[in-house]
């Protein structure tokens, strides 16, 4: 695990990689859009139930009760107890999530920097209704203006190639000119049932999903009627290869503890929860993480390459350790490139115009030789064959081709440390 800033969320090393390799998908929901204005669906329930003017009795406060809002919504549809037409309450519910003009969008900015790159492709699921996610996209990306996402019913096969570039709205989408109505909103139970039941094309989409890609969960909680619809569909489907997913999961020390919250969301299908402390609406300890993991992202080589040249001549044992992991992660990058900056620190420039009698420029001194077994116990100087990571130390070839980029250039950065005792003992 690794903090990207002091004091803040553990993200696994392996995920932050995957991340790299275009193989994670964020799924956000409604707390993403709370720091907004927007409400969670429990306060939709709530903000729609005293629009109506209607009491909190029998079926419905049963509904409250349970925590089943879905179901709220569905007692909320008939006509013959509401005196109001399921065209109009869902009027009522676009009202109530239509943002202020100067909404606070800066969580939405940052899951888009965070799943697309510098040109504006990536992925991206939610089953928000609001449309703040594009008002982030178009911020950012003012060039795409062709760019639209994806809507239930019709939504795009999630595979892990090029054909699929969009955020997709799982639920519905407000903004749809093509449901002036909101009739494809997955509002209620009913709703619920026809999308991963009946139908079935929210199972579809996210079974497919869970069998391609890791999925990190943000802006749920364990009780949230989404999270069973999912986890009954992957059930279901249990035993088609499904990835691991994430959730990133607040936790009150006065309410609970982590390992309660840890062991929630691991009984949701063995979802590992990213826990992180949190009193009341105050998440900034994963907005801030978040951030730093998007510019550390989004900044591409040059970001990454910060990470190494400000701690790399420095001893590991006077660097702070969430440094020493992101460094360690940077390094890591699968091909070389930040691997090679490290190798080359110090290194006098070549100048091809030097004559052959003249010296070469001498070289200053390379990155101490105590990251050694950082680098080492990392596997990091290994050889991968088909999964089977041999220490380079002990493995027996003439061929540098059979060293990752990685590999490669730690070992020209070891070469550097010829007369050093470390390196002859290890």
């Amino acid at each position: 695990m690794a903090e990207l800033i002091p004091g803040g969320v553990d993200i696994p090393i392996k995920l932050r990689e995957e991340l790299e390799e275009g193989k994670v998908i964020f799924f956000c929901g409604a707390g993403v859009s709370m720091p907004s204005g927007l409400p969670s669906f429990k306060g939709l329930a709530e903000q729609v139930v005293e629009e109506l003017a209607r009491d909190k009795d029998g079926l419905l406060l049963k509904a409250f009760e349970e925590e089943n809002y879905d179901k709220v919504f569905n007692l909320l549809e008939r006509p013959e107890e509401n005196n109001v037409e399921p065209k109009d309450l869902r009027a009522i519910v676009a009202n109530k999530l239509t943002p202020k003009r100067n909404a606070d969008i800066s969580p939405h900015t940052t899951l888009i920097k965070l799943s697309h790159d510098q040109s504006g492709i990536g992925r991206l699921v939610t089953t928000n209704f609001d449309g703040l996610f594009e008002k982030a996209y178009k911020k950012l990306y003012p060039k795409n203006k062709d760019y639209n996402p994806d809507t239930c019913p019709r939504l795009p096969i999630p595979k892990p190639d090029n054909s699929w570039n969009s955020i997709v709205h799982l639920h519905g989408w407000l903004l749809d000119k093509r449901d002036p109505d909101h009739k494809n909103i997955v509002l209620s139970s009913a709703d619920f049932g026809r999308a991963y039941l009946v139908e079935r094309w929210a199972s579809r989409f996210v079974t497919e999903l869970f069998r391609h890609f890791r999925v990190v969960f943000i802006g749920y909680q364990v009780e949230d009627p989404v999270m069973k619809y999912l986890v009954d569909a992957l059930a279901e489907a249990r035993g088609e290869g499904f990835k691991s997913a994430y959730a990133f999961a607040p936790f009150d020390p006065e309410k609970g503890t982590e390992k309660d919250i840890i062991e929630l969301w691991k009984s949701k299908g063995s979802i590992q929860a990213l826990t992180y402390q949190a009193k009341g609406a105050d998440h900034s300890s994963l907005w801030q993480s978040l951030e730093a993991w998007a510019e550390l992202h989004h900044g591409g080589f040059d970001s990454k390459c910060s990470r190494v040249t400000n701690h790399a001549m420095e001893k590991p044992d006077t660097v702070f350790p969430n440094d020493i992991e992101n460094m360690v992660w940077a390094i890591s990058q699968p091909d070389g490139n930040i691997a090679k900056v490290f190798a080359d620190m110090n290194k006098a420039p070549r100048d091809k115009r030097r004559k052959k009698e003249e010296p070469p420029p001498l070289d200053g001194p390379p990155p101490p030789i105590e990251w050694l077994p950082i680098f080492e116990e990392n596997e990091l100087l290994v050889v991968d064959q088909k999964g089977v990571k041999t220490p380079i130390v002990t493995y027996s070839t003439y061929d540098y081709r059979e060293l990752s980029p990685v590999s490669f250039h730690l070992s020209r950065w070891l070469l550097r440390h010829m007369d050093k005792i470390e390196l002859l003992n290890w």
